[in-house]
Formats: structure tokens, C-alpha cells, sequence
């Protein structure tokens, strides 16, 4: 049996704006801190669709474990494709968190979602953000970064 996993403030994920091979790339393996080549055969990393566009933003959507969390950091460690030739590193040209609430009083859940989310359907429509931070630029490294909100 494995350890729990800690996931700092974070309750589960709801939802991911694409993915690109569901499940196997899913948003709820991006709470996994295992390195993404344990031995065990899966992956800890989300994958988008990708777009042609290098300007479309992609989002992932969060339940924080209580109703009040004071969020000071975010890590994030950025995708290398341990499986492809040249190990290239899938990160984020850039990243910024939103916070706030569900706009209804029935909360989404994962395990309302069937499948990924519909590219065109991100879950943003659904909360009411209160807060938005400034962009943070990201490095094309494979070590965890830390982002001080």
C-alpha cells in the first residue's frame, strides 16, 4: 500500500481544460509527488491536447480542502517526456493561479465530470474569482519550482 499522498491545501481536482490521452494524463495526477519515472509504470504528470496556437491558455481547477485557505506558494514541476527521444521538457510558457468560489450552491466534483472537460467548456463560467495573480514565467527545467503568491 502506498503512502497517502499530501496535498498541501488542495482537496481534489474538478476539472482540466483538455487532456490529451484521458485517463492516462488525467489533472488528478498532478497531485501525485512521486517522480514521474518510479517504476511503477504510471506516469504523475497532466497532459493538455495542445493547440496550434502557442497563445491559447490551458486551466486546471482545484477544490481546496476548506472553505478559507491562505495559499503563500504553488509547485509546480514541469513535464520531460522520459519516453521520447532527446527527453524534451513540456512546461508552461507561463502560469498564473485565480482563487474564489463556485457560483452555485450544488459544487462540481471529478466525479461529476465524465471525461475530460469540452476544449470549448472550460469550468471558469462556474466561479466567481476574487483573486488573480501577476504571471509568473516559467523555465523549461525538470525540477520543482516554487512560486511565491
Amino acid at each position: 500500500m502506498s503512502p497517502p499522498i499530501d496535498k498541501g491545501c488542495i482537496q481534489e481536482p474538478i476539472s482540466a481544460s483538455s487532456t490529451d490521452n484521458f485517463p492516462d494524463e488525467d489533472i488528478m495526477y498532478t497531485l501525485d509527488p512521486r517522480p514521474i519515472e518510479d517504476g511503477t509504470g504510471r506516469p504523475s504528470y497532466w497532459s493538455s491536447a495542445g493547440k496550434s496556437n502557442a497563445e491559447v491558455s490551458e486551466t486546471l481547477t482545484y477544490r481546496l480542502s476548506s472553505r478559507l485557505c491562505i495559499v503563500h506558494e504553488v509547485k509546480i514541476r514541469p513535464f520531460q517526456a522520459y519516453f521520447q527521444l532527446g527527453r524534451p521538457i513540456y512546461s508552461a510558457k507561463a502560469v498564473c493561479f485565480r482563487f474564489g468560489h463556485s457560483r452555485s450552491s450544488t459544487e462540481l466534483t471529478y466525479q461529476m465530470i465524465d471525461g475530460p472537460m469540452p476544449i470549448d467548456e472550460p469550468a471558469n463560467e462556474d466561479y466567481v474569482w476574487t483573486y488573480k495573480s501577476p504571471v509568473f514565467m516559467m523555465q523549461q527545467v525538470t525540477v520543482i519550482c516554487w512560486i511565491q503568491i
